[in-house]
């Protein structure tokens, strides 16, 4: 059985799967740094809303046998500072299917929410990095 982790969306409060989880055995006996479990910024699928997210919730969501695998996308969100070339890869996990320009699609109409650059500015209009969409 695949497991996925989850999180749940802190505007419209929709439990979403994001990630194959982590909680395995080749996981056991290694520390929270040894398991990816960095803060990433993630879109919701259901009203797109983006948020940082420290770690999955447990229990991990069960993927059923009939159900096909979701997609990831990861968006480089453009900094508002001027200069600053460090983009904000957000995760846009989608149902199997979904294509990169209906992703694309929609990153002009996120709602971002304190989320920066990984050089530590602010990142307020949701514009995908040149090239990418």
């Amino acid at each position: 059985m695949i497991l996925l982790d989850a999180i749940t969306c802190q505007n419209c409060k929709r439990r979403s799967v994001y990630q194959p989880t982590k909680r395995g055995w080749q996981y056991a006996g290694r520390n929270a740094s040894e398991m990816d479990t960095d803060p990433v910024a993630i879109s919701c699928p259901h009203c797109t809303h983006v948020y940082e997210y420290e770690g999955p919730e447990p229990p991990p969501f069960p993927l059923g046998e009939a159900t096909q695998y979701p997609i990831a996308f990861y968006v480089p969100l453009v900094c508002d500072q001027p200069g600053c070339d460090s983009p904000l890869r957000v995760k846009a996990v989608r149902p199997a299917g979904t294509t990169l320009e209906a992703v694309c699609h929609e990153v002009p109409n996120w709602t971002l929410h304190d989320l920066f650059c990984p050089r530590g500015h602010p990142i307020v209009e949701s514009k995908a990095q040149s090239g990418y969409c």
